[in-house]
């Protein structure tokens, strides 16, 4: 069943179907005995929803056995049961962000002039400072929030005349400005940080040099003796979240960003505890984007290998890539760990990492990306019967591996000498790459690339032209867009062999 509610009910965990279901039961959310017996009925198809009987005509049998099949009430109902499931995802955002949630707490008293309590909500805000796993980038928006408010409070409800208040004032306008300043940077590094990951497969963006140009220049104008004493106050020293993101910048911005690498690295293994998990994701996953372009680039680079396979043995060991909302192992956090595993032909490390760690994944991808990951083991350790019999095991549609599992058959059926099937297999890859609305412009470049090289090893064989061989030696080792370049790479200098030893 094609429904906009089963996408956001294959996200919930066992704890969300409980308080999701405590949610329709409450009156003040839901009255609708309906949606409350059609939410029942849908969640026994969990996790995946791929049951025939998970469809519109079952459902409205079970919630509404005495009336007759009518397809318009039924879509009403699910779209009934969309809304209350995505307030229940507001809800669930509110709660988990308890110190956000005391911004509008706070607002609301203010403006119910409620004095005693706004005071017990700034209280009871302040206490729950200064626990592990806290600083991201909204906890220095709350903190400057409750400066905001802080400032406010004491112009309506006391006497300014007075110096202590008057101190107090001050001190409210100095220390919010430290968490704007904090705040600020943590988001602009983010920002170029991810501007920087799209230029990767995107070369064309207009003004690509001008957030790098900007940051260039607003580093380089701090003092950073005099910056960590403005960071520094009697309760706090935030520095070190300044340091941080100065250095992570710095490491992707200079060509020789190594040395800002490792201070980046150093800072963050001493104040990770301090991180929430979403943030602590993101900074060991940009540690991991730092070596995975250099590897990519120079695949003999020891010091890279050594360096990013360290990186990726303690994010999974310390499950750094959770985060407060989702347990599982991202899908690309997975295959690249596969495929720098490959590269370095690191084998039985692969094949014991896809054992363990594919049962992190997310049910619904857990079983194709398996046989899919181990497919491609076995056609770099040549064993070609068994690359088939793991692809046979796997969803040739899915959404996770359906252009791996077309890549990963060509190049096997070409390995075994299937030559019209690569034939057939390429002319169908093309139309799907051609139709495709999911693909990016970019990677559509990668795909046709690969389909024309490999197309024209089976052209060559045909006429044996050494001029073209070697003038196909040439084009892909110059072009940068191409899926699967090493095998290409290795396969032509295979025919160029082959034509030698004939001549």
């Amino acid at each position: 069943m094609k429904n906009r509610i089963i996408l956001i009910l294959k996200t919930f965990s066992a704890e969300d179907v409980r308080k999701f279901n405590k949610y329709l039961y409450s009156p003040y959310f839901n009255r609708s005995n309906k949606l409350r017996k059609l939410f029942n009925e849908i969640i026994n198809f969990s996790p995946v929803y791929d049951s025939p009987k998970c469809n519109y005509k079952f459902l409205h049998s079970q919630v509404s056995p005495e009336k007759p099949y009518n397809s318009v009430t039924m879509r009403r109902l699910l779209a009934d049961l969309e809304k209350l499931a995505v307030n229940f995802l507001k809800q669930q955002s509110l709660e988990n962000d308890e110190l956000g949630t005391h911004y509008y707490l706070r607002t609301e008293l203010q403006s119910r002039s409620l004095t005693k309590f706004f005071e017990d909500s700034i209280t009871e805000f302040e206490g729950k400072f200064g626990k592990e796993n806290i600083i991201d980038e909204n906890y220095f928006m709350n903190k400057l929030n409750l400066e905001t408010d802080k400032l406010n409070y004491s112009y309506i409800s006391k006497n300014i005349s007075k110096k202590v208040n008057v101190n107090s004032l001050i001190m409210y306008l100095v220390t919010g400005s430290k968490y704007l300043f904090l705040y600020f940077v943590m988001k602009m590094v983010s920002y170029y940080l991810n501007l920087y990951s799209m230029e990767a497969n995107f070369k064309d963006i207009q003004e690509r040099n001008s957030l790098n140009d900007f940051l260039v220049k607003f580093f380089n104008g701090f003092d950073n003796f005099y910056l960590k004493e403005f960071l520094k106050d009697e309760q706090n020293d935030y520095f070190f979240v300044y340091d941080i993101y100065f250095n992570l910048f710095k490491a992707f911005s200079e060509k020789e960003g190594i040395e800002y690498y490792e201070k980046c690295k150093k800072l963050l293994n001493t104040y990770n505890k301090l991180f929430k998990l979403s943030e602590k994701q993101l900074l060991y996953g940009k540690l991991m984007d730092f070596w995975e372009t250099r590897q990519r680039a120079n695949t003999h680079d020891e010091y890279a290998q050594k360096e990013l396979l360290k990186l990726y043995e303690l994010v999974i060991s310390k499950k750094y890539y959770q985060t407060e909302n989702f347990n599982f192992l991202s899908v690309p956090l997975f295959r690249n760990i596969v495929s720098f595993a490959i590269r370095i032909r690191k084998y039985k490390w692969a094949e014991k990492f896809i054992k363990i760690y594919s049962n992190k994944l997310y049910p619904d991808f857990r079983n194709d990306l398996k046989n899919i990951s181990f497919a491609r083991i076995m056609l770099n350790k040549g064993q070609y019967t068994e690359t088939l019999r793991y692809l046979s095991k796997t969803n040739p549609e899915g959404r996770s591996i359906k252009l791996d599992y077309k890549n990963l058959n060509v190049m096997v059926h070409y390995e075994l000498g299937n030559y019209e099937t690569v034939m057939s297999l390429l002319s169908s890859y093309r139309n799907v790459i051609r139709r495709s609305g999911i693909v990016t412009k970019e990677n559509k470049i990668l795909y046709r690339n690969f389909i024309n090289y490999t197309e024209s090893f089976i052209k060559f064989m045909n006429n044996r032209n050494k001029t073209y061989i070697d003038s196909l030696i040439h084009r892909i080792d110059k072009t940068e867009k191409v899926a699967n370049k090493a095998w290409l790479q290795a396969k032509v200098r295979e025919l160029a062999s082959a034509k030698s030893k004939a001549a």
